[in-house]
């Protein structure tokens, strides 16, 4: 048990800060000008927890902040999706024949990822944690701690897994972060190229410079 937590904890660390920082360049550089600000802000504070979460070691003050943070986030992100989901189905309902087909698809990618961000926690979280009760109440193990390691190590992940759905559920952040890879490609390959013609010119002039020594 020890040795999975472990595992999760380290991959958290890399994965973690990967993820969230990546969605936080794309949540204030590709979302929609009209998204509603209460919700990107939301995100981003969901965002800037899972920095915390990957970064903060067991133990650490600053984790027992962040982790708290994450809870209080869980809450209000549940009301929120509660109330925004209900008002967003019956605008989408009412207005289905005057909304452009492009505005519905981008409100159903949002409702999908906000489902699935609700559902994260209660799966990876909630499923391990009921599990956990039910052993303490059945008391068929003598030291709970690992089961808590566990548990804790799990809780950490989940603002890593849900900025990884906000990267690849709607079209528009997929599109924003390949074309990112391809210009860092093509920067790339641009730089050896010019690094390889420098070099060619180079040993073409110092061979020349030699033929004009000899002759």
């Amino acid at each position: 048990m020890d040795f999975v937590a472990h595992c999760i904890s380290e991959f958290n660390f890399f994965s973690g800060l990967f993820l969230n920082i990546i969605s936080l360049v794309v949540l204030f550089k590709l979302s929609p000008e009209k998204q509603n600000k209460n919700y990107k802000y939301l995100m981003a504070i969901q965002f800037i927890a899972g920095i915390e979460c990957s970064i903060c070691q067991e133990g650490d003050l600053r984790l027992i902040v962040a982790l708290t943070f994450v809870l209080i986030l869980f809450i209000i992100t549940y009301t929120v999706i509660i109330i925004y989901y209900k008002r967003c189905k019956h605008f989408l309902t009412e207005h289905e024949n005057i909304l452009t087909q492009k505005t519905l698809k981008l409100n159903k990618q949002l409702l999908l990822i906000l489902f699935l961000q609700s559902v994260t926690p209660l799966i990876i979280v909630g499923l391990p944690t009921c599990t956990f009760l039910f052993i303490i109440a059945i008391k068929k193990v003598n030291s709970t701690d690992n089961y808590g390691i566990l548990i804790h190590s799990l809780l950490t992940v989940t603002p890593t897994i849900n900025s990884f759905l906000y990267l690849i559920l709607p079209e528009r952040n997929r599109k924003g972060i390949r074309q990112f890879f391809i210009k860092i490609w093509k920067f790339v390959c641009c730089k050896k190229n010019v690094v390889h013609i420098q070099v060619g010119i180079q040993l073409e002039m110092a061979h020349r410079g030699h033929n004009v020594i000899i002759e």
